[in-house]
């Protein structure tokens, strides 16, 4: 199902934490709190603590006007991952379709 300005918050201790609840085609997002690493991946997938993303700060993001998936190459990519990059954690608002 997708979300629609949906807020996620979550911890550094929780690692990658999928961002999407379903294949999706477009996907936008604002940091709110904290700072963030994005991933995207064609399907589910499982990242490790060294595994890197690119890192986007508070009130940063990537607006509805393109898709993340058009700013990270990765052929058939449909799902985005995050990881909390503060001790405070970090909010982020989705969209995806």
């Amino acid at each position: 199902m997708a979300r629609d300005q949906e807020t996620i918050s979550f911890n550094a201790s929780d690692g990658w934490v999928e961002l999407t609840n379903t294949d999706a085609t477009k996907f936008c997002f604002q940091v709110k709190l904290g700072a963030a690493e994005i991933r995207v991946s064609n399907g589910a997938a499982t990242y490790g603590p060294t595994d890197q993303g690119l890192l986007f700060g508070v009130n940063t993001g990537q607006p509805a006007t393109q898709s993340i998936f058009d700013v990270i190459p990765v052929t058939g990519a449909n799902r985005v991952y995050g990881r909390a990059k503060s001790n405070i954690g970090c909010t982020i608002l989705v969209t995806h379709d």
